[in-house]
């Protein structure tokens, strides 16, 4: 007895340290090295927008490139902009509340996996299986300052509020109130890709319902569906009320132009399809084909209402996404916790019949079994390693060859000129914001050197041809001006210029 209450204690202690290590794994994902500049990503558009919001106190209708913003409600950069405030405006903190939101989805996936009965090492690999999806983590994933991630993170809130509400009895209950501030968030973050909430909510509710499925039962989840859909109008009614552009430009023409957009649509409706078995890209290669398919032939086989779930789940996203005008490699980022806890399941269930079975079981059949085994923790393992190496370099992604971030540890607080109002890309423009706020605008070569004698080292973003045109090298007996900075952008250079010592 006492050898099996010391057995049992360390076996405790060891799932406990395991847990702690896959807590830490996850916030190393979500956090390591988010200080790195803004990519050439959708982030730099938010963090623009963001921007507006802080700086201009433009919270019901911000800017971006000096025009109204309304393709997104700004609630995901109301809550950058509070990060921004408390902590200093910086590329993590634009990032901060994403990376929030993707620690967030990765405990509750851990959560909604143990809720449907895996084992704990089963929830573990659907953990690890989710973090090594490259465009989960990182393609405007929960490590890009998007819209994604929140929007994720509220859509699995969603369903996991559902899931524990099936066996809540009570007419109001804390699950309810969770699934309806969930529904009315993902909404807030992402407008209509937060109704993906409600077919998810659905399959839930209509498979193998814990209890009858009544007219009160349907009842229910459609006022609480009104309740949620009604909650936006918080914003839109004061927004609208304010600004009536807001619903003449930015509801009939904004939305309606964005629903026609054809991005990526020559790539076909199997566009997802092709991605999904690209190495690790979302999960591990060629794994989630087997996977999905032993999962619908148990969903068939047996009485466990989490396999059909979470096929339907998945498919519903993909399927969905696949045949809409837009198609971004990060659309179907919802469908992959579904994927990721189906390849936990999958272990669990072919784990079980190892161990109950093997000495019934063929030889073949016994080996076969295993080599799946080792083949989805090889995958999971080596998701974990390519996320592992790629979050250590994260800060090698960059705006300018030479970002923001080089400018201001070389130099420290610089003066920020831009020479006219040339054509800059997003990315370019949001660099400029990031450096100053307001920046200086020069259009002559007396104003720069106005400007010069006042500040003494000024960074001068302008075109290329123009700043040649310039002759800033005639310059060098009284300023010193470094060669241009190289940008992403060919057609505009950033100089350096000082004051020349001596």
């Amino acid at each position: 007895m006492l050898n099996n209450n010391i057995s049992s204690s360390q076996t405790s202690r060891i799932q406990s340290a395991a847990f702690v290590l896959l807590v830490l794994w996850c916030a190393y994902c979500c956090f390591f090295n988010i200080q790195a500049s803004l990519s050439p990503a959708d982030e730099t558009l938010y963090a623009h927008v963001t921007q507006s919001v802080l700086s201009d106190g433009q919270w019901l209708r911000p800017f971006f490139d000096g025009n109204p913003y309304y393709a997104k409600i700004p609630f995901v950069n109301w809550c950058a902009a509070i990060f921004c405030y408390i902590f200093g405006e910086a590329p993590w903190t634009h990032r901060l509340f994403s990376a929030l939101s993707g620690f967030g989805i990765f405990l509750l996936t851990y959560a909604l996996a143990r809720r449907m009965g895996l084992s704990k090492f089963g929830a573990a690999l659907a953990v690890v299986t989710l973090s090594g999806s490259w465009v989960f983590v990182f393609l405007n994933g929960i490590r890009r300052g998007c819209l994604d991630a929140p929007l994720n993170l509220f859509l699995i809130a969603a369903v996991y509020a559902a899931w524990m509400r099936r066996d809540d009895t009570r007419r109001f209950s804390r699950w309810r109130i969770l699934w309806i501030l969930s529904f009315a968030c993902a909404m807030f973050s992402k407008s209509a890709g937060g109704l993906l909430v409600l077919p998810l909510t659905a399959v839930i509710i209509a498979i193998r319902p814990a209890k009858p499925l009544t007219f009160s039962v349907v009842g229910g989840f459609l006022v609480d569906t009104m309740i949620a859909c009604a909650l936006p109008l918080v914003y839109y009614i004061p927004a609208i009320a304010r600004y009536p552009d807001l619903y003449t430009v930015g509801i009939q023409q904004e939305i309606l132009t964005r629903i026609s957009h054809n991005y990526n649509r020559a790539k076909g409706p199997s566009f997802y399809l092709s991605q999904l078995v690209e190495p690790w890209r979302f999960f591990p290669p060629l794994m989630v084909v087997p996977v999905f398919t032993y999962a619908v032939w148990r969903s068939i086989r047996t009485k466990e209402s989490y396999w059909p779930i979470l096929c339907i789940w998945f498919t519903v996203v993909v399927v969905a996404f696949s045949f809409v005008r837009t198609r971004w490699p990060w659309y179907i980022d919802p469908a992959i916790p579904a994927g990721s806890i189906l390849f936990g399941a999958v272990w669990d269930d072919l784990s079980s019949i190892l161990s109950k079975r093997r000495d019934s079981l063929p030889k073949r059949r016994v080996v076969f079994t295993r080599v799946a085994l080792g083949v989805l923790i090889i995958g999971a393992i080596g998701g974990g390693i390519n996320t592992a190496v790629s979050v250590w370099k994260a800060n090698k992604i960059r705006i300018l060859d030479r970002t923001v971030v080089d400018l201001r540890d070389r130099y420290g607080a610089v003066a920020v000129a831009q020479f006219g109002y040339p054509d800059f890309e997003s990315t370019e423009k949001v660099s400029i914001r990031m450096l100053s706020m307001h920046p200086s605008v020069v259009n002559s070569r007396e104003e720069l050197l106005g400007l010069l004698a006042e500040r003494g080292r000024v960074v001068v973003i302008g075109k290329r041809s123009t700043l040649d045109e310039l002759n800033l090298k005639d310059l060098h007996k009284s300023y010193t001006a470094l060669p241009p900075w190289r940008t992403r952008n060919q057609e505009v250079a950033v100089v350096v210029m000082e004051r020349a010592s001596g």
